[in-house]
């Protein structure tokens, strides 16, 4: 028999929008997958929003403890789908799942065993994406109608005080969770292109959009705080850019320093992660007046060094990557030529779009000073190794290898995501526009006509 063992991971919750007050105490969770199937970890998402991906042993567990907690939520994901844990200071949580059926098979026992597998019965409703084809009158009414019912649900559990009162607030904005995004799902759904919300849904979203520090632990708040005061926002101050609207926002409505700060905080790493550092003067001088936080000015640090790792001239991340054969390619198999990446994966339907005219391209540009090189991020080499040999995608095609980096160095989080470097392997566009785009093309004539 092979000698089992544990690797543990020991997390702080450093950043300070876990609560406006510390807790002590440890919590352990052992997870166990029952198939053996090891090729994905688990990841465990914390309050502050760091992700900590759960080393495994060969028979598959793994242990995580966390430091310096209250009472929280936390989640368990695996693949593309996750499970919501309520933790208590000093908790031991065991959770069992088989890999092929997360969902199905996933067991939680130890502290708040029977809490655990209430929250995670699917017993609560929400209004739905696809229940925005109702009226804005009828949708809410659906809302508050989905609450009461889930309420309900809950009071008839025999939990501790604590966990009612705290899952009662979660439960409000897990019920109007679609609320701020009604008006584009609304319109695209029911196809009413003029449609514009009424003075009953601003005032509806402004009650649901309290400003408590004390939630902020909460994942369903923290969303539905970022979408609410992003929109509340524009219409306070239509004629201001992004972040000069929110800070005039905060400023006039919200009094809570810590709250302020988690909005300029997530604001501003999600224009950096979509953008770059170039042009987030603005954007960084608000982050310098408002946040206060060690662990929120550290995350910025980091962030600010890794996208600066992708601005424009920088050298390109490197990936090693593999052919159909077996063949190891890295940057430097492509030195000497301007080259446009394509990262995509064979179930990404977007990226399947764009075959045909990444084709046109390479078929118009052939024997000219570019290659076009495409990078699977397919879990399945397999189903990767199928569509080339099919003929299915043309050009150099390569598979990303596991533990490649590549994708993390460019912080690519959707695919297709499409990168086009220098002769020298410096980057010219770290987000370059897609193949469909006529944009494309005239730009790719006009750096070889150079």
């Amino acid at each position: 028999m092979k000698r089992a063992f544990i690797v543990a991971v020991s997390v702080l919750l450093s950043v300070g929008i876990v609560a406006c007050t510390s807790g002590t105490g440890n919590s352990v969770i052992t997870i166990n997958i029952t198939d053996g199937n090891l090729k994905e970890q688990p990841v465990l998402y914390l309050p502050d929003e760091e992700q900590i991906a759960v080393e495994l042993s060969g028979e598959g567990t793994g242990v995580v403890t966390v430091n310096n907690i209250e009472s929280i939520y936390v989640r368990l994901g695996y693949r593309y789908t996750s499970r919501l844990i309520w933790l208590l200071s000093g908790s031991q949580i065991n959770i069992s799942f088989a890999s092929g059926k997360f969902h199905e098979s996933i067991a939680v026992d130890g502290t708040n065993g029977d809490i655990n597998t209430f929250l995670n019965s699917n017993v609560y409703k929400y209004a739905t994406i696809d229940e925005c084809r109702l009226g804005e009158k009828e949708y809410i009414t659906l809302s508050d109608s989905l609450l009461e019912a889930n309420l309900a649900l809950l009071e008839n559990q025999k939990f501790p005080t604590e966990f009612k009162h705290k899952e009662s607030l979660r439960l409000k904005y897990y019920t109007y969770q679609i609320l701020p995004s009604f008006r584009y799902f609304h319109s695209r759904i029911a196809k009413v292109a003029d449609y514009v919300e009424s003075p009953e849904y601003w005032s509806k979203l402004k009650e649901l959009c309290t400003y408590d520090c004390n939630l902020l632990s909460i994942e369903e708040y923290r969303g539905f705080l970022y979408e609410s005061v992003s929109l509340l926002s524009k219409k306070e101050f239509p004629n201001y850019s992004g972040i000069d609207r929110l800070v005039f926002f905060i400023e006039k409505e919200i009094p809570d320093n810590k709250i302020a700060e988690y909005l300029i905080h997530k604001h501003v790493c999600s224009f950096v992660k979509k953008n770059g550092v170039e042009g987030a003067e603005k954007y960084f001088a608000a982050f310098d007046k408002y946040v206060t936080d060690p662990g929120m000015i550290e995350q910025m640090t980091q962030l600010k060094e890794k996208m600066g790792k992708c601005a424009v001239g920088a050298p390109s991340p490197d990936f090693n990557s593999t052919d159909v054969d077996g063949k190891q390619y890295t940057l430097a198999d492509f030195a000497g030529k301007y080259v446009y990446i394509d990262v995509w994966a064979t179930w990404c339907g977007p990226c399947r779009k764009e075959v045909p005219y990444l084709a046109e391209l390479e078929h118009k540009f052939n024997g000219e000073g570019i290659y076009f090189v495409g990078l699977s991020c397919d879990n399945s080499r397999e189903a990767w190794e199928k569509a080339v040999r099919a003929g299915e995608v043309k050009g150099i095609q390569l598979y990303l290898e596991p533990g490649n980096t590549f994708m993390d160095d460019y912080s690519i989080t959707g695919i297709p995501r499409f990168i086009l470097l220098d002769k020298e392997g410096k980057i010219l566009s770290a987000k370059a526009t897609a193949p469909s785009d006529p944009k494309t093309e005239e730009t790719i004539a006009n750096l070889l006509a150079k």
